[in-house]
């Protein structure tokens, strides 16, 4: 079965939160792994290929569609072919599998050696102003983010996918359209991650196959 190599590459800090603080350190920590070095999970990264090839579909750049016409009356149902449906896990399971998106061999060496992964985080803090100027009290907040990085995730398909539809599918025919499908709509990821309102998460997407 075909294996690609999903590439993120950050071009600003970010921030994938894990959904815990360090007290006084920081009130939103990213997501790591044992070796507390930067990953983003692989709930994430499908989350966001669900949603580019919604987009994609819905501009109509899917010029192949793999029989699905002829399978179901909707038009927009690629990302779940792909990414499953959500809510339906015993039935809604799409054909793709994505691992976390972590560094690469040789960087995961270089930052835990000597306590280096130190160097991958930035503090950033931000507190309230009132109509005075003047912080507002207990407003203080604080966010870890890394450093811009390239991660990588591997992406396969399933050999048996639950996914009613694609059972009445040409399977072999999905699997070999889908890196067309997904080569169209990554340009359309341009962002990852929380506060890309201010300037984090920039992010070029690219795959290719292993």
């Amino acid at each position: 079965m075909s294996t690609y190599l999903l590439k993120l590459e950050f071009l600003s800090p970010w921030h994938v939160g894990s959904g815990l603080s360090a007290g006084a350190f920081a009130d939103l920590l990213v997501n790591k792994d044992d070796n507390q070095l930067p990953i983003v999970p692989g709930k994430t990264l499908k989350g966001i290929l669900r949603d580019a090839l919604a987009q994609a579909d819905c501009f109509g750049w899917f010029d192949e569609r793999a029989g699905i016409e002829q399978a179901t009356e909707q038009r927009s149902t690629i990302a779940e072919l792909l990414c499953g449906i959500p809510d339906q896990a015993a039935n809604g399971q799409g054909c793709m599998t994505i691992s976390s998106a972590s560094l690469s061999a040789a960087d995961k060496a270089l930052f835990a050696a000597n306590d280096n992964d130190k160097l991958l985080y930035l503090n950033y803090s931000q507190t309230q102003i009132d109509d005075k100027g003047c912080a507002k009290n207990m407003s203080l907040r604080s966010l870890e983010a890394v450093i811009p990085l390239t991660l990588y995730a591997e992406l396969s398909f399933n050999p048996s996918p639950t996914n009613e539809l694609l059972q009445e599918l040409d399977y072999n025919r999905v699997v070999n359209t889908a890196s067309q499908w997904l080569e169209k709509c990554l340009p359309l990821i341009r962002q990852l991650g929380a506060f890309r309102n201010r300037g984090f998460g920039d992010v070029v997407v690219t795959f290719e196959k292993q």
